[in-house]
Parts: C-alpha cells; sequence; structure tokens
C-alpha cells in the first residue's frame, strides 16, 4: 500500500489525506450521533469511497490492466492520477457537504408530494409484479431461446426488443423492492413469495447490481426495522455487506464460465482488488486517455442530453449511439461494442462535460441531497412510519441524484414514469368498472 500512495501525485496525497480524515470525522459523528452507518441509499456511496481510499491504489499495478489487454501500466500512470484527482475533488466536496447537510440541519424531504405519485404503484403492484415475471420468461426462454446468465450482452443482438428487455428489468427492480417493505410492514407470506420470485429473475439477469441492491435493501430495511439503531445492527449489516461482496464475485465467476473449475479464497481476493468490479480509476484513466486523444474541449452536456433523452430508442437518433456514456466510453472512444460501458467513478463523467467546475457542482448537489435523504429515513424508521411508497420514494430520489454522476441511469426514470402512468390508468380503470357494476 505504501509503494501504491507514493506513486500518486503530491496533490493527490493531499487530497487523498484530506479525504481519509475527512471520512472518518463523518463516520465517527454519524455512529454517535445516529447509531448508525450503513443504509439502504447511501451503500452505494460508501463502495465508492472504498474504491477511492483502498482499491483505487491497487490500480496501478500492473495486474489491473490484464483485463483491458495490456501488460503494464505505465502508460496510463498520467490518467491513473488525472482520474484520481478528478474523483477526490468531488468526494471531498461531497463529504463536507454532507457532513453539513446531515449533522448541522435538521432537513427531511416532504414525501408527501412524492408518495402521492407512488400510491398507484404500491396499490398495483402484485398485479405489475406478476405480469413482468410472465412477459420476462416469454420473452428470454421461449421467443428468444437464451440464457441471460451466461451472456448477460445478448439483448444487444435484438435492438427492437432491448427497450422492453431493459424496461422489465427495471420494473422487477422496482416492485421487488415494494414487495420486500410490504411484507416486513404486514408479514404476509404471499408477498415473500413474490419477492423471491421477483429475485430469481433479476438473478438469470446476470446483472449483479439491481439484484444485490434489493437484497440488500431488504435485509437493511428488516434489521434495523427490528433492532432499531445500534450496535447490534450496525454489526450485522456490516457482516452481511460482506456476504453481499461476495455473492457478486461469485455471479461474476458463474457469468464468465469460471465456476466449472475450482476457485479458491484467493481468486476471491484477486477478483476484488485486481478485477472489474471495482476498476473505477483503472476505467476512468482508460476513458481519459480515449478522451484526451479524440477531444480537444469538454463535451458540454452532450452526454447528458444523449441519456436524457434514453426514451428514444438508439435506432432512431444517431446522435445516442455517439454521446450515451456507455456507448461513448467505449465504442466511441475505442471502438469496443458489446459493452455497458466504462465507469470511471462518482465524477469522470461530470469532468469530461463540464471541467472541475461541473465536478464541484454535482458534489455540492449530491452532498446536499444525501444528507436530507439520510435524515428522512432516520427519522421515518426512529418513529416506525416506513411505508413502501416512502422507500420508493427515496429510491427513486436517490436514482436521480446518481444519474448526475452517471447519466446512462437516467432511462431508469422513464420506467419510473411509465410504471406511474399505467399504475394511474390501471386505477381509474378500475373505479370506473366497480361504479358500473
Amino acid at each position: 500500500m505504501i509503494y501504491r500512495f507514493q506513486l500518486l501525485s503530491l496533490e493527490n496525497k493531499i487530497l487523498y489525506i484530506s479525504n481519509l480524515i475527512v471520512f472518518i470525522v463523518y463516520a465517527i459523528n454519524k455512529i454517535l450521533k445516529k447509531k448508525y452507518i450503513i443504509s439502504p441509499f447511501n451503500v452505494n456511496f460508501f463502495i465508492f469511497i472504498f474504491i477511492y481510499l483502498f482499491i483505487g491504489l491497487f490500480q496501478f499495478d500492473n495486474k489491473a490492466w490484464y483485463a483491458l489487454g495490456y501488460e503494464s501500466s505505465d502508460k496510463y500512470l498520467l490518467y491513473l492520477n488525472y482520474n484520481y484527482t478528478i474523483n477526490l475533488i468531488g468526494l471531498l466536496t461531497v463529504l463536507i457537504t454532507l457532513f453539513y447537510y446531515e449533522f448541522n440541519t435538521i432537513k427531511k424531504i416532504n414525501l408527501n408530494k412524492f408518495t402521492k405519485k407512488f400510491n398507484d404503484i404500491t396499490s398495483l403492484n402484485e398485479v405489475i409484479t406478476i405480469l413482468s415475471i410472465f412477459l420476462w420468461v416469454f420473452i428470454v426462454f421461449i421467443y428468444l431461446k437464451v440464457n441471460p446468465l451466461y451472456n448477460r450482452t445478448f439483448i444487444n443482438e435484438y435492438p427492437s426488443i432491448r427497450p422492453i428487455y431493459n424496461a422489465l428489468n427495471n420494473i422487477l427492480y422496482i416492485c421487488s423492492i415494494v414487495t420486500s417493505i410490504k411484507y416486513l410492514n404486514l408479514n404476509k407470506k404471499k408477498y415473500l413469495l413474490l419477492y423471491i420470485l421477483a429475485v430469481i429473475v433479476l438473478f438469470l439477469t446476470a446483472n449483479r447490481g439491481p439484484l444485490i441492491s434489493v437484497i440488500f435493501i431488504f435485509y437493511i430495511v428488516k434489521t434495523q426495522k427490528k433492532y432499531g439503531f445500534n450496535f447490534k445492527s450496525m454489526l450485522k449489516v456490516s457482516k452481511f455487506m460482506i456476504i453481499c461482496l461476495i455473492l457478486g464475485i461469485l455471479i461474476e465467476f458463474i457469468r464468465s464460465s469460471s465456476y466449472y473449475s475450482k476457485f479458491y479464497i484467493y481468486d476471491i481476493v484477486d477478483k476484488i482488488i485486481y478485477g472489474n468490479t471495482f476498476s473505477d480509476i483503472r476505467d476512468g484513466a482508460y476513458v481519459l486517455y480515449g478522451f484526451k486523444n479524440l477531444y480537444d474541449n469538454y463535451l458540454y452536456g452532450l452526454n447528458y442530453i444523449a441519456d436524457f433523452i434514453s426514451f428514444i430508442p438508439r435506432k432512431y437518433i444517431q446522435f445516442r449511439n455517439i454521446y450515451s456514456y456507455g456507448i461513448f466510453s467505449t465504442n466511441t472512444l475505442f471502438g469496443m461494442s458489446g459493452h455497458y460501458g466504462l465507469r470511471g467513478g462518482m465524477f469522470l463523467e461530470p469532468y469530461i462535460n463540464f471541467s472541475y467546475v461541473g465536478v464541484v457542482i454535482v458534489a455540492i448537489i449530491v452532498g446536499y441531497y444525501y444528507g436530507k435523504i439520510e435524515n428522512t429515513y432516520f427519522y421515518l424508521l426512529s418513529q416506525n412510519k416506513i411505508k413502501s411508497s416512502d422507500i420508493l420514494a427515496l429510491v427513486f430520489l436517490n436514482f436521480f441524484i446518481n444519474s448526475l454522476c452517471i447519466s446512462s441511469a437516467f432511462h431508469t426514470f422513464y420506467v419510473y414514469l411509465f410504471i406511474i402512468m399505467l399504475a394511474k390508468i390501471f386505477n381509474i380503470l378500475l373505479k370506473k368498472i366497480v361504479k358500473y357494476s
């Protein structure tokens, strides 16, 4: 670790130490004042902290670059430091903003204006979930006759079906969250069964993020609801995070067919440190290398515009085939096809679009809303007032905030809007049927 730390530039060493100190102060304050540290809404942020303050240093090793087809990291040392500077500035800004708005104010989010919009979804959640599961199974196993578990990018071969498939995956993610909270509040086995079915389908997609997210949200709300905010629940949540981490690595082994051969603890550790799960610093350095070689100026929002109009299929608008971030970071810069995109941390995209000004502005917005979301969640669970529509509203807002960092997530909003409209129409029709019957 010391050797790798020495590879950081002087400004990055200062930024790294500053972030470490501020994070430790933040974590201690959170434990002392709120008796918890991890929530369903800050886990991704803590993953990024883990990347920046630990895993990122290993991206200077030659071994980290094997996955991109390179034997040595020497060519990219400048860009590794470059990406580190961008993300450490962003992280420090978020931590300072978050510290102020979470601990020095009592600001919460007024969920009433949000939850009203989600009441229709929660009331029809079971119907939407069952229909989505049947439609997913029909499209994947009966119509296309494929197994996504061993080829998760298969859908790129079917551009006309891709929007439907992606929408179904997002619908099942949303509905599984609603179902899990309904089960925790009402303790009815039908909700648990439906939740398990939705989780199985999410597992079959081979996309680790949504699967682990719905499992973790369920467990953390269940634990903090049962034990409250205390050391016992903190310990349980911490242990479960390790289990989820191992689960994510095992899924990577499965979808890369590595499960046919033996693997050991060393292989899991190796995947964590040098694999693609936490490779944001490496991938961001690679993106910066390609970006600086092709572009002389910033993009001034082109990535955001391309992903903001993601409700329009790419085959109808060439602009999205160039600047939609996932495609831009792979095919546009390097001619790579069949790849979902190269992550660069929370703040690479704000940087290549709006320079360091964009990084700081986005970081302030993120820190402000993260603080309000944490205060709202703490209040609702402390008062035992949490409902599925509350969680859904906070997840929706969290998605929006994270989309400012990684614009590819914008498409999820259109899935939300679609479900809201669909549920609203169903409810109106049901009321008319009841009225006239």
